[in-house]
């Protein structure tokens, strides 16, 4: 019948604009996925970019650390360490490998010392405060062949998350005290010899 296929037609008409209509719908998302998918990309190239200047900034600073004339020992709130440079190879003769996640005191710290270091650390811990934190001072350290020595010691720590870095940078003064050692003989023998010719 004639009312049949008209009911007929405008179904069918009313299906092709739907489905067109979706079509348009999918067309318009395919497109919005596609700009999402370009910006995600982009974004994600600029992430690896900047990763890869980081690491760059921090292989350039790791090698300034191990290049330095002093000695460079990272430490954790938990006295391990974390860092060792090539100085502190030479001034304490344990390689890197050997040190790096174990306990800094048992390596470097006389044993009549590593209480007070172990309160100092904890001390700072719970106050924010501790008497070797960022000056200069002289301490006695050990060599991993058992003998003590003088070093000039610099620490200061950083923040990290809810702990701290301790970062620290020793000299080996005991060439620095042989020569005020000498030059005090020197000057008492000088000082001797005037007296001996007056």
């Amino acid at each position: 019948s004639r009312s049949e296929v008209g009911e007929h037609i405008l179904r069918e008409e009313a299906l092709r604009l739907s489905h067109d209509e979706l079509e348009t719908r999918v067309a318009a998302r395919t497109r919005d996925l596609a700009l999402a998918n370009e910006s995600l990309q982009a974004e994600i190239g600029e992430r690896r970019r900047t990763e890869e200047a980081l690491r760059a900034r921090e292989d350039e600073a790791r090698e300034v650390l191990n290049t330095a004339f002093d000695a460079y020992i990272g430490m954790d709130a938990q006295g391990r360490v974390l860092e060792w440079n090539r100085q502190a190879e030479c001034i304490f003769g344990w390689r890197a490998g050997e040190v790096v996640g174990q306990s800094l005191a048992e390596h470097i710290i006389p044993r009549r010392y590593r209480r007070a270091h172990a309160e100092g650390i904890a001390r700072f811990l719970a106050t924010g405060e501790g008497t070797a934190i960022n000056r200069r001072m002289e301490i006695t350290a050990l060599h991993r062949n058992g003998h003590e020595f003088p070093v000039e010691l610099t620490i200061w720590p950083v923040r990290m998350g809810n702990s701290y870095k301790f970062n620290a940078f020793l000299h080996d003064i005991s060439e620095r005290r042989r020569a005020i050692r000498r030059l005090a003989a020197q000057t008492a023998a000088a000082a001797a010899l005037v007296e001996a010719d007056s």
